[in-house]
């Protein structure tokens, strides 16, 4: 079951980094009107755009390297 979240991860990281390379406009350009229930929008109206750009980059590099780690610890068990 752990390696089944874990491939689930490391496939939302891949989906994000792709989707800021491409500039998926819910990705980094979301309605400020969403700051309430959407986190990219909050960080958009705190930080401005180009902050949620890295920091959409870099959760998606986060989640493929924890899931990653992850997978290495289920493989020693």
């Amino acid at each position: 079951m752990e390696l089944f979240a874990a491939i689930g991860f490391i496939t939302a990281g891949i989906a994000l980094i792709y989707g800021t390379k491409k500039r998926l406009a819910w990705l980094i350009d979301p309605d400020e009107s969403n700051w309430i229930w959407y986190s990219q929008a909050f960080i958009k109206k705190i930080f401005g755009q180009q902050f949620t750009i890295y920091w959409t980059y870099f959760l998606g590099v986060m989640f493929i390297i924890f899931s990653i780690i992850g997978m290495v610890n289920i493989m020693r068990k």
